[in-house]
């Protein structure tokens, strides 16, 4: 009968919703295990969280953020640093200030669990050279609708899930190594962090501002997204990333959870927060999101794939 159902798929081409675990030959105390597998498995496909895209509450929006836009510039331009000589390819010289923004560590952290959060908007994205340093690659950002931001508050206003993100990395990143130093175990960990966030200022232009952070080249990797995919690569990346939304999970106190977590090499960019409010932005599934994660989060498996005896 399996057999049989099993073609009907593949006559109509479509993906196989049907599963099977051969629980005959499958050791008594292990039996639990393959049907919790079994079962995690089958509500991702159930509820499409094998779409690797970031989820939106606006319906139109949605169509166009399957993969994000900065995924989407990344996969788009075959060789970056001639893009400004493509045919199709409009280039604008801007003079800009540059300003570097961080949030106060230390600050931050004593106030985790009771951020503020107040609707954002979506942002679409650009390639930006240095004139006179063509190895230099920036990606700017404004929003939809070709208008820039108004004002320096804006575009952190904007970033908050980058800066907020940041800050919690780092922490992350550091209690896993004063742990390494406690315990006798190894922990191996990936050297990741997120990419510097700028806003440039438009001297011949008033009250005009507009987002930056460095372009990387090379591959750029979702590993989950603000609706439960969780990506499956067995890299130690990502691992790490998938631990790292759950820590932001627990650390808030169930208030929200850094997703989205995605990049290229070892640099993370472009996060989305899911948030018991449901408030934050457009990509906020609130606490729907979060529990999408959870399910199909193995908390333990991924611990145990980073914390390694020595």
């Amino acid at each position: 009968m399996f057999q049989e159902i099993k073609k009907m798929y593949q006559n109509a081409d479509q993906e196989e919703l049907l599963m099977f675990a051969d629980l005959e030959n499958t050791q008594q105390g292990k039996i639990w295990e393959e049907l919790v597998d079994l079962i995690s498995s089958a509500s991702q496909k159930a509820s499409q969280t094998n779409n690797t895209g970031t989820k939106s509450k606006n319906i139109q929006i949605n169509k166009r953020s399957q993969a994000g836009a900065m995924q989407a510039l990344c996969n788009q331009i075959k060789d970056p640093f001639q893009f400004y000589k493509l045919p199709e390819v409009k280039t604008i010289p801007i003079k800009f200030q540059v300003y570097s923004v961080e949030l106060q560590q230390d600050s931050f952290e004593n106030n985790i669990e009771n951020l503020k959060f107040a609707q954002g908007q979506l942002k679409q994205v650009f390639l930006m050279k240095r004139q006179n340093n063509h190895d230099e690659l920036y990606v700017i950002k404004m929003p939809i609708g070709n208008n820039t931001y108004t004002s320096q508050e804006q575009t952190i206003f904007e970033r908050r899930s980058y800066l907020i993100s940041k800050c919690l990395m780092k922490k992350f990143i550091r209690e896993l190594r004063e742990a390494r130093d406690k315990i006798d175990m190894f922990i191996k960990i990936p050297e990741v962090q997120y990419s510097d966030f700028l806003i440039l200022k438009d001297i011949e232009k008033k009250n005009s501002f507009w987002i930056a952070e460095r372009y990387f080249t090379g591959e750029f990797v979702r590993y989950n997204n603000n609706y439960g995919y969780i990506n499956d690569n067995n890299s130690d990346i990502n691992h790490l990333a998938q631990a790292f939304t759950y820590y932001t999970y627990i650390i808030s106190n169930f208030n929200y959870m850094v997703n989205d977590v995605q990049g290229v090499g070892n640099y993370i960019t472009d996060p989305a927060l899911n948030t018991k409010e449901n408030n934050f932005d457009e990509t906020d599934m609130g606490i729907d999101g979060q529990a999408m994660f959870i399910v199909n989060y193995v908390g333990e498996t991924y611990w145990k794939k980073i914390l390694r005896f020595a």
